[in-house]
């Protein structure tokens, strides 16, 4: 179950009633207003609750989860993994996943930027495990 469009009380609901058994959820920024409304493209002042909601339920939970960021240049810096991670810190499982130019992007200015270096990528790597030990890089 991949939960972008976050609703905590379904899936609460769905862990409940043990209809799904792993769930991987997108942190797309730092826990703040700012921060993720610039990488959502529109204001992220409602959606914080419910994403620090969604998060809450994962981590005090039993069924198997991976929080995910994809990094892209111009958003993120290695103090924004820094926050996410402390954050996320209990999680089981965290993936960071560098930026790509061939698919379809929120805003249309992404489409011409450079995915991060894979010596940038393995920065922000190093920077995650020293808060999330199981944290991968993902292609």
């Amino acid at each position: 179950m991949d939960t972008n469009g976050t609703h905590p009380s379904m899936i609460r609901e769905l862990i409940y009633k043990r209809l799904v058994d792993y769930v991987a959820m997108d942190i797309k920024a730092p826990l703040n207003q700012e921060k993720y409304s610039k990488a959502c493209g529109t204001n992220a002042r409602n959606l914080l609750e419910k994403i620090e909601e969604t998060i809450d339920i994962l981590l005090g939970g039993d069924v198997e989860h991976e929080f995910r960021t994809t990094v892209v240049p111009t958003l993120h810096k290695k103090k924004d993994i820094e926050e996410i991670c402390y954050r996320i810190r209990s999680c089981r499982k965290y993936a960071i996943q560098n930026y790509k130019t061939n698919v379809e992007t929120i805003n249309p200015k992404f489409k011409n930027l450079k995915p991060f270096s894979e010596r940038r990528m393995k920065t922000f790597l190093k920077t995650a495990k020293k808060l999330v030990h199981n944290t991968i890089l993902r292609g």
